[in-house]
């Protein structure tokens, strides 16, 4: 059995079909997804609908929190909009009530097992959801993070830079699904092995145009969130 290890979707739809395309092609049937389902982009209701499909084994990450906590204070929308974009206020333009329960019924962390590895799932770290871990982090910050835990790996998002960290515990990032930041337009996932515990970095691309016209209609002022798709590309997809 193979296990594709996702995060950072952001609600990207077309980054994600062509993930999960890979995934079929593949003959993958489980989903791990370390949070940031939503947010940023504009299709979060399509985006959970897909994942629907999978068993799917899936954490909160700060902005699924902050969708959440803003059905509650109108205020974190309004903060959210200043600072980020439009991304949330497509979650409540789509949403209907099951997709508030499904984000809703994700944990902030979460063990699991696969074949013989005891996995932690966490958005920044097992310990705060907002830190950042990134591929250059000191050594002695990426053993920190396993002491007192009993795990065989621990698999971050947030970052949306991937990296794997031999050791014990191992540490992986699968990167993001919908706004990689080291090259845009190519999303970011992992295969996983449980039988043997073999990591197997992917990377695939997606279509970036109808979404770049998007963010210039909805979100013209946050010119990150086109540059996030572009980033680095010696040529633009088809």
């Amino acid at each position: 059995m193979k296990v594709a290890v996702l995060a950072d979707i952001h609600a990207n739809l077309a980054a994600l079909e062509c993930v999960l395309e890979e995934v079929r092609a593949e003959g993958i049937e489980r989903l791990i997804v370390l949070g940031d389902i939503v947010g940023y982009y504009h299709d979060p209701r399509a985006v959970i609908d897909a994942l629907a499909e999978f068993e799917c084994t899936a954490i909160q990450g700060n902005h699924d929190r902050m969708a959440l906590d803003a059905r509650l204070d109108v205020s974190v929308l309004e903060n959210y909009r200043n600072r980020y974009g439009s991304g949330l206020d497509a979650v409540f333009e789509q949403f209907e009530e099951r997709h508030w329960d499904w984000l809703a019924g994700k944990p902030p962390t979460r063990e699991i097992e696969l074949g013989e590895y005891r996995i932690l799932l966490a958005h920044g770290t097992p310990f705060d959801a907002d830190a950042y871990i990134y591929p250059d982090a000191p050594p002695q910050l990426l053993a920190k993070l396993g002491e007192e835990l009993p795990v065989d790996q621990i698999w971050l998002g947030h970052t949306h830079w991937p990296f794997i960290r031999s050791g014990t515990p191992t540490i992986l990032n699968p990167g993001s699904v919908g706004q990689p930041r080291d090259v845009g337009g190519l999303a970011s996932w992992t295969i996983f092995h449980p039988e043997t515990g073999a990591i197997a970095p992917r990377r695939t691309e997606f279509p970036v145009e109808a979404l770049l016209a998007q963010c210039a209609i909805r979100d013209a002022a946050r010119t990150n969130l086109a540059h996030s798709l572009t980033r680095r590309r010696i040529r633009q997809s088809a």
